[in-house]
């Protein structure tokens, strides 16, 4: 019997993790959540991520997500993502 991959990993990184965790498991199944709403599970967690939800964080996360295809800042404004523009491409 085949393990079966989830199609997408979405890390959480934000005070709401774990709502936004079940908010997406009820709508998409298939999706695999990793609520990481602390430095320490993020760091463990980021190089599984195709995906990444976050507010703060810090900036080097983004060296070590290597899957990452898609993030989404939580935050209004720029002002907490515009350090990663040269991380990022």
């Amino acid at each position: 019997m085949a393990v079966e991959t989830p199609e997408l990993t979405i890390v959480l990184n934000d005070y709401a993790a774990e709502s936004y965790a079940r908010l997406i498991k009820e709508r998409f199944p298939q999706v695999r959540t990793l609520v990481a709403p602390d430095s320490d599970r993020l760091e463990r967690y980021i190089g599984e991520a195709d995906a990444l939800l976050g507010a703060r964080f810090p900036v080097e996360v983004f060296d070590k997500a290597k899957k990452l295809r898609w993030f989404q800042c939580a935050n209004a404004g720029i002002d907490t993502i515009f350090p990663i523009r040269d991380r990022v491409g």
